[in-house]
């Protein structure tokens, strides 16, 4: 009886921890903050590395719902919807195919080169890559990519 009950019990936990896994689509939603763009030809130790101020950063991406993220570009604030597809659960994480629809501008303040092509990266993104606390890295990672050699990254806030 008392193997019957405990077996019953370590079921029961097994099954409540099942419904509790996050699906990729869950695990991009939040606030998260730029922390670099960097080359996929180059190597690098780390990309958030050790005295990354998150709030120091002046681009940050929010995604609200499983499909809409409002967003900051230093001044410029923006908003829109996404698709994510082909997603692919990693040791670490995830990939998806990333489309960005109909990006709005919400204002027109002074824009940077700098914040024109954060801009411009955001709008082109077609990859989208979330590594959680990665052994080289202290926290959640997203990673945004394109054709490009070059790709966004941003930490969870």
């Amino acid at each position: 009886m008392l193997r019957k009950g405990l077996f019953l019990i370590l079921f029961l936990a097994f099954i409540a921890c099942e419904k509790t896994a996050t699906t990729p689509e869950k695990t991009l939603l939040g606030e998260w903050v730029y922390a670099g763009t960097f080359d996929s030809r180059q190597s690098y130790k780390c990309y958030v590395c050790e005295g990354f101020e998150p709030s120091a950063s002046i681009y940050s991406i929010n995604f609200l719902t499983e499909s809409n993220y409002s967003g900051r570009v230093n001044l410029l604030l923006i908003k829109g919807e996404y698709v994510l597809s082909d997603i692919k659960n990693t040791e670490k994480g995830f990939t998806a195919g990333f489309e960005n629809i109909n990006m709005e501008i919400l204002n027109k303040p002074y824009e940077t080169e700098a914040d024109s092509k954060v801009k411009t990266f955001l709008e082109t993104a077609n990859k989208v890559e979330i590594k959680t606390k990665s052994t080289d890295q202290s926290g959640d990672i997203l990673i945004l990519s394109s054709d490009d050699f070059e790709f966004l990254v941003f930490a969870r806030k």
